[in-house]
């Protein structure tokens, strides 16, 4: 490359510094468990979506409430939702229930701001692997029931 008449040429590589070829990190990334995101608060979305990503997986789709979720779900096939039970069309329990009766049910965890013992069980009566409190949310947490058999 020439700059006012003299040569300059780019900076060496440090020996041993490659980086990653596209092809492995595509790799890499498709090994991740896609999680399909659902609550209709923009800032609890935000905290959840890192949460979800420092877990090791992956958020490919995120929605505000049940008929978006269930639109989401069919078009990006995820392996896990994190729903809200709460959502502002109608029930998560009912989007869960919904999402466990077609061909692939992806994994469902229930969360919502109430209390564990008032949703662990419908949470399980409604298809889902289980409940989080959402002050309870964490990467151990979220890989604990996604990650169970």
């Amino acid at each position: 490359m020439e700059e006012g008449g003299a040569r300059v040429r780019a900076p060496d590589r440090e020996p041993g510094l490659a980086p990653y070829p596209f092809e492995q990190v595509n790799a890499i990334i498709g090994l991740m468990q896609r999680v399909l995101l659902v609550d209709d608060h923009a800032e609890f979305r935000a905290h959840a979506r890192g949460l979800i990503l420092s877990a090791g997986y992956r958020v490919i789709a995120e929605a505000i409430d049940g008929s978006t979720a269930l639109r989401a779900a069919d078009l990006h096939q995820p392996e896990i939702v994190v729903l809200d039970i709460r959502l502002p069309d109608m029930s998560g329990l009912d989007v869960a229930r919904r999402l466990q009766a077609g061909p692939n049910p992806p994994i469902v965890i229930l969360i919502s701001s109430g209390d564990r013992r008032e949703y662990e069980q419908v949470a399980r009566e409604a298809g889902a692997r289980g409940f989080i409190a959402k002050a309870d949310l964490t990467p151990a947490a979220l890989r604990l029931l996604a990650d169970r058999a």
